[in-house]
């Protein structure tokens, strides 16, 4: 059958028009859900920035407290030890003291250990505090007149030397009393001390243990003993029963130090003792 020329082309035409039509469908769908993609990543995008926006104020607040609590603890323990040191200035006074070092033959080992020891005691002296240096083996010597000058203490510590003899501790303990008595006297809101360096065995006093330790107490001066280790047995516990009695006896302390820190620590804690 022919149709009409007319006839084909209107239907070429609906034809066209059909597929011009799915196309533009098509394309409104694409950008349609292209748009819906986008508006979701949008929201969530915006969704997730709310998140961290929490969160890092979370953290903020979380922060700020820690370091409140923080600084809180800070100042408290800083109050507490303020009011520590505090206390510990108020309770300090000027100390005037008799350093007295055994220079005998049985101390040769030790004397470099020893001087200093005693180096360090004067290290921790405060300007106010007034030390005599004493030597002794069978008699007492002043190596130094109470001065405040470390310096000078110092100097007078390293021109020690050991000397033969027998040693007479009770004597020089008696020697360092009648000093200090005489020192200073009648001027209040001192302390009073010795501070004894020796291998602790008496051989040649005039004075007995109990003389001297009779007269240490009734002069109320605490007497505070670094015993140096010895090589006998037997000589090192006589010297320890001494040491321990004359220094519980006065109110003072003993130290029988070991190793380095142990003589560290002995001349920290006398350095703070005699001040109280």
């Amino acid at each position: 059958m022919n149709y009409p020329l007319n006839h084909t082309k209107q239907h070429e035409t609906s034809r066209s028009l059909r597929v011009v039509s799915c196309g533009l469908v098509d394309s409104s769908l694409s950008f349609v859900f292209l748009s819906y993609i986008e508006l979701t990543f949008m929201i969530e995008v915006v969704r997730l920035k709310k998140i961290v926006l929490v969160m890092f104020c979370a953290f903020i607040v979380c922060v700020a407290s820690t370091a409140q609590a923080i600084s809180s603890e800070v100042s408290v323990q800083l109050v507490e030890e303020q009011a520590s040191q505090g206390a510990n200035r108020a309770e300090a006074l000027p100390s005037d003291y008799v350093l007295a070092i055994d220079c005998s033959g049985s101390m040769r080992r030790q004397l470099d250990q020893v001087i200093g020891l005693a180096k360090s005691i004067i290290g921790h002296n405060t300007v106010d505090d007034q030390t005599m240096l004493l030597r002794f083996i069978d008699s007492p010597q002043v190596v130094e007149d109470f001065t405040s000058d470390r310096g000078a203490l110092e100097e007078a510590l390293d021109s020690m030397y050991i000397e033969g003899g027998q040693t007479a501790i009770y004597d020089a303990l008696e020697a360092a009393a009648q000093h200090l008595k005489q020192f200073n006297q009648g001027i209040t809101g001192r302390k009073k001390a010795v501070v004894l360096i020796t291998d602790g065995e008496d051989r040649s006093s005039h004075r007995t243990q109990d003389e001297i330790v009779k007269l240490l107490k009734e002069a109320n001066l605490r007497v505070f003993v670094i015993g140096i280790p010895g090589d006998l047995r037997s000589s090192r516990q006589r010297a320890n029963s001494f040491i321990d009695r004359v220094a519980r006896e006065t109110g003072g302390k003993a130290y029988l130090p070991k190793t380095s820190a142990d003589f560290n620590t002995a001349a920290e804690e006398i350095s703070r003792q005699i001040h109280q």
